[in-house]
């Protein structure tokens, strides 16, 4: 059959399965919901596969394959998806295409990978005999195992969620197939595991073979030699399809520092058997070594003793029991230190790096036992439901909050910025995936030692008409001599270069190991672009036609017009085709496809390229000259300038600065190139044609048109225009921080509950006004007062009158992009922190503390102190509250008592006195308090500001509740006289009170 009808029969068919599935979809609902907050959820990986696809948008955009991406390895590019799998990337371009920004669609493919997870556990669950509620039952278990969820909010592993997503459903094919070996089912095997491998490559490692243990087991009826034919059928299908990907990973392991991603320290990452199982209720989050938390564990247990009893009721139940329980059993053990000599000598274990992993495939294991189990025991789902329930709450109790602004990153110059302060070229580990023949140690940290010895000496070149496209380069060299050149991307075998059309060979040209290809004398047309290897070309054809056959194969009508022609019984002249007539109708089309794949490639031309605005600048007499220019770009970050300069091999930088004039021509704003460039300029080859890029930050303030131009000693070059907005201004502020960094303006800004919108903000005349729940950006602006050498980690906080914390959040300046070592003196940086407003933040006026600390919580001072406390919040309850009672006491000012009280004794003695705005009330009021004895006379007193001055009465508005504690000096017990009113402190002037008068009794108060 072919395997989406027998998935629609399967989910269709009757109310209690559509109501059965229905409930599993809804069911992900509440491990998915935060994705959906503003915002970019935290994660330990979560940036880099951002900034993964923001390089396959481009590249997708532009028409073109990602494998090569250009703007990694800090500029010069990698081979990152001739290693690392590429489907889930993919599949986030779906919704980015869309019109979702990149951070919320890679956020919304994470989503999808929930419901695929579920729904194709549920379809397995029911290829294995389960009811529709068992089925639902068993979706749910595998959508909360804690490791699901501790992929989406801690690790930020979003392509090995697509293989979580993709293995059950891997496993559906291969146990259909073990039972009806039909091509539609042999086709679907192959495109549901290459979907695994293509999606993460390790969890397919780990993963299909406990699926194709399942299939083999759970083939009911079939010879295990049968059964074990059919689901190696199924794997190879899957192996072909895939074979774009692995084929060339595996065959060009040599071509890159892939070697690198191997694995250490087994120790490291393994747990002492005593300690594997967690005595945690509730799954932890942020630790690097995984367990079993207590009700995982607990659940494990109580499935294989209710499997391995059910089972023994019928003999044909006892091998997938039996073997189940095994191969978990196998699983914990190599989570265990013990098994470390085991993963020394497995083929490949080195490359899957954490042994944790497994907790994938345990989860797996875990929800088909619960399968199983609601196969052979309808009833059983009355004990599993709330068991999932309770796995689900403990899942989900502990995630944590953080999240980081959207869009967090905005192009290319931001990637590099991440990459050179991370000091992890390419995204990656430990420069993994840079070619073999680049140097990692020029790069490494982007903190390279400047390039020492003897440069080589080349006849110089003049480049003109320089353009781009997708990996693709194109311009006119002119050489007095025989010489070489070298271009902006690593060297690796799949560059094609020709000069004047014909093929050239490249190299890797010295010190990092960038492309370098031979110029002869006199004018020249030179083109560079990555076409792949030859292994990478061929292969990519081969899935594309394996992939096309898997698709005639599983099209119902025309699989059984071309594959399945045959007279039924009792016709005259009855014609069948055998499996092998099959078999090989298959292969012709396969064939074909790859006959016309041949001659697509034979065909193939160059990418197209897109002329770049030409320049003739050069800043000094022998100094790099500029080639061509990027129109200026507008990023949240700033203005985004690319230059492309043909290198001189001077040791002295080009000197210049950026300036922009208003339409008069008036200069606005000028940068200095050395502090706006992102990457520093460690050294210069001759001949090297390189693309360094800029960002200009510190806008002014007012909407404007503005054309950029560079100035220094070689004149002026334009740049282009571009109309800056006005930006909302910033509340100026002036912190120093041990003399390293400066702070000098903040603004808040009220978040909408959508990604990526701000709320309409509330009035207000204080910086900014907030309701309980609400997200909120704090954007800050840094200035880096001398070189810094540490990395900083700074923290904001939202605190009441009473210093009570309720808004948190802890972060790198710069949201990890570029820490605080890699910033420039006399660089300005605009920094924003996402928080959220605790639901049960009482109204009344806040204040933001700031401070900033270095490992080890060493803090760095500011104002005497760990920390600095500025900026006016208000906080509003959600609900408008109720009005002053009747007969409340008024000033003109306007204000109202709404109530009060004491509390204490003599010696710790405090009021608390509840306050309402009337309206918008003018100039700043202190309260006096006075204690007046027996005989009138003035005993003690209190006057103070509202709140200790936190909430002047200047920023109370029509609506306002306030809550001020004024708290007394130790009295002498007895009975006192409370009087209290309002006056200015600079003139002294009393607020005359509305019933006349200024001054209002309380009556009599005793404290003891």
């Amino acid at each position: 059959m072919f395997p989406a009808t027998c998935l629609a029969s399967s989910l269709g068919g009757g109310l209690a399965r559509l109501l059965s599935w229905l409930l599993a979809t809804l069911a992900v609902w509440p491990a998915i919901s935060r994705l959906f907050e503003p915002g970019f959820v935290a994660t330990y990986d979560g940036i880099w596969h951002l900034s993964r696809q923001i390089e396959v948008d481009q590249l997708v955009r532009q028409g073109s394959y990602p494998r090569w991406l250009p703007d990694a390895g800090l500029g010069h590019g990698i081979p990152l998806f001739n290693y690392f799998p590429p489907l889930s990337y993919l599949l986030a371009e779906v919704p980015a295409l869309a019109g979702f920004s990149l951070p919320l669609a890679l956020q919304i493919a994470a989503a999808s990978s929930f419901l695929v997870a579920a729904w194709g556990m549920y379809a397995l669950a029911r290829q294995l005999g389960a009811g529709p509620w068992g089925s639902a039952t068993a979706a749910a278990l595998y959508t909360y195992i804690p490791f699901h969820l501790q992929d989406l909010y801690s690790r930020g592993a979003f392509p090995e969620l697509w293989g979580m997503a993709w293995l059950p459903w891997a496993a559906w094919a291969l146990v259909a197939l073990a039972r009806q070996p039909t091509l539609g089912w042999l086709a679907g095997a192959g495109v549901l595991v290459a979907a695994t491998v293509t999606s993460h490559n390790v969890v397919a490692l780990e993963g299909l073979p406990l699926a194709a243990l399942l299939a083999v087991l759970a083939a009911a009826g079939v010879s295990c030699r049968l059964a074990l034919g059919r689901t190696g059928l199924g794997l190879l299908a899957g192996a072909t399809v895939s074979a774009g990907y692995w084929l060339p990973a595996l065959a060009e392991l040599n071509l890159a520092h892939v070697s690198q991603l191997e694995a250490r320290s087994w120790q490291g990452s393994t747990l002492p058997l005593t300690r594997l199982i967690s005595a945690d209720f509730f799954a932890r989050y942020g630790s690097q070594t995984y367990q079993l938390h207590l009700p995982q564990a607990l659940l494990l247990l109580l499935l294989v003793v209710a499997v391995g009893l059910v089972a023994t009721r019928e003999r044909d139940r006892w091998a997938p029991a039996i073997g189940l329980s095994v191969a978990l059993a196998l699983l914990l053990f190599l989570l265990s230190r013990s098994a470390v000599p085991v993963w020394q000598h497995l083929p490949l274990a080195s490359f899957t790096q954490f042994p944790w992993r497994l907790l994938v495939v345990i989860g797996l294991g875990q929800a088909m036992m619960a399968a199983l189990l609601a196969a052979w025991w309808r009833w059983s789902v009355l004990g599993l439901l709330p068991l999932v329930v309770l796995l689900g709450w403990s899942a989900l109790g502990q995630v944590p909050p953080s999240r980081f602004p959207d869009p967090l990153i905005s192009g290319s110059a931001a990637l590099l910025k991440q990459e050179y302060g991370s000091g992890s070229d390419g995204k990656v580990v430990d420069s993994e995936y840079l070619p073999a023949t680049a140097n990692p140690q020029v790069l490494k940290f982007g903190h390279g030692p400047t390039v020492s010895g003897t440069l080589p000496s080349l006849p110089p070149v003049q480049v003109h008409h320089v353009q781009l496209g997708a990996n693709a380069w194109q311009m006119e060299v002119t050489a007095p001599a025989p010489t070489r050149v070298l271009l902006q991307p690593f060297f690796f075998p799949g560059w094609s270069a020709t000069v004047d059309g014909r093929a050239v060979r490249t190299e890797p040209g010295s010190p990092a190991g960038f492309v370098e290809l031979p110029v002869p004398a006199g004018s020249h047309h030179v083109a560079l672009w990555y076409s792949g290897t030859p292994i990478e070309r061929w292969t990519g054809w081969l899935s594309l036609a394996a992939l096309a056959w898997c698709l005639v194969a599983m099209a119902g009508p025309w699989r059984g017009a071309l594959l399945r022609l045959r007279r039924g019984p009792g016709r005259p002249g009855s014609v069948a085709l055998s499996h092998q007539a099959r078999a090989g109708a298959a292969v012709g089309i396969a064939s074909l496809a790859l006959v016309g794949a041949g001659a697509i490639i034979s065909g193939a031309q160059q990418p197209a390229t897109v002329a770049l605005a030409a320049a003739n600048w050069s800043p000094a007499p022998g100094a790099d000259s500029l080639l061509a220019t990027t129109p200026p770009r507008l990023t949240k970050a700033g203005i985004a300038v690319a230059l492309y300069w043909l290198d001189s091999g001077s040791t002295n930088p080009p000197s210049f600065s950026f300036v922009a004039r208003g339409v008069g021509g008036n200069t606005i704003r000028r940068w200095p190139a050395a502090s706006a460039l992102v990457l520093p300029r460690e050294y210069s080859v001759p001949n090297e044609i390189e693309k360094r890029q800029y960002l200009l930050t510190g806008l002014p303030a007012t909407a404007e048109r503005v054309s950029l131009v560079i100035q220094g000693d070689g004149g002026t070059q334009a740049l282009g225009s571009l109309f800056l907005p006005a930006a909302a201004p910033f509340h100026m502020v002036s912190l120093n921080f041990d003399g390293l960094l400066g702070l000098t303006g903040y603004r808040v800004e009220r978040l909408a509950d959508v990604p990526g919108l701000v709320a309409q903000p509330l009035p207000t005349r204080a910086d900014a006004a907030l309701q309980p729940g609400d997200f909120f950006l704090v954007q800050v602006r840094w200035q880096a007062l001398r070189p810094p050498d540490h990395e900083e980690v700074a923290f904001v906080h939202l605190l009441d009158a009473q210093g009570h914390t309720w808004a948190t959040q802890d972060n790198q300046p710069d949201a990890t992009l570029q820490p605080v070592s890699a910033w420039t003196t006399g660089s300005t940086v605009d920094d924003r922190y996402l928080l959220r407003l605790n639901s049960a933040a009482p109204p009344g006026m806040y204040r933001l503390e700031m401070g900033l600390y270095r490992a080890g919580f060493q803090f760095l001072r500011v104002n005497g102190g760990n920390s600095a406390l500025f900026g006016e919040i208000k906080v509003r309850p959600a609900t408008p509250p109720p009005a002053p009672p009747a007969g409340a006491v008024q000033w003109h000012a306007p204000i109202a008592l709404a109530g009060w009280h004491a509390s204490g004794n003599a010696s710790h003695a405090q009021l608390t006195f509840q306050w309402a705005a009337l309206g918008n009330v003018a100039g700043n009021y202190t309260l006096f308090v006075h204690l007046l004895d027996a005989q009138g006379r003035l005993a003690y007193q209190a006057d103070a500001p509202p709140q200790s001055g936190l909430f002047p009465t200047s920023l109370w508005e029509a609506g306002d509740r306030v809550t001020d504690i004024h708290r007394l000096p130790p009295v002498v017990p007895g009975r006192y006289d409370l009087q209290i009113g309002w006056y200015q402190p600079r003139t002294d002037q009393r607020l005359p009170l509305a019933s006349g008068g200024s001054t209002l009794n309380l009556g009599s108060i005793a404290f003891r």
